[in-house]
């Protein structure tokens, strides 16, 4: 199991991520780890009582959803240019180019993956 992030380390510190800080918004590049935690607990509409979450607009939202998909596409690529051994069947979902098995992603977590079904 992965060992939890410091939750004070800034979102621009965080591995993968920092590359694609440049057109985020100010309140994006200043988020931490806790800052997405409870992001994604927002999301599930329990209150944090962290006000950089409830102070976060939502062109900073989108703003956010911009940096993390960079970051997955860019690790599709690499996955791709390293052969990366991609879905099996005993491991259906390839998590070796998903941030959400390396990142604290509120994003991801707090995202509806499939909007179609019932």
């Amino acid at each position: 199991m992965a060992r939890p992030r410091d939750p004070n380390r800034k979102i621009n510190q965080i591995h993968g991520v920092a590359p694609h800080l440049g057109a985020a918004t100010p309140a994006v590049r200043e988020l931490t780890v806790q800052d997405l935690h409870d992001l994604e607990t927002k999301f599930k509409g329990e209150a944090t009582g962290n006000a950089t979450v409830e102070a976060l607009t939502v062109d900073d939202l989108q703003s956010l959803e911009n940096v993390f998909q960079a970051q997955r596409q860019d690790a599709a690529k690499r996955a791709q240019r390293e052969g990366a051994p991609g879905p099996t069947e005993a491991e259906p979902i390839d998590w070796s180019i998903s941030c959400c098995s390396c990142t604290p992603c509120c994003c991801c977590a707090a995202a509806e993956v499939d909007p179609f079904a019932a």
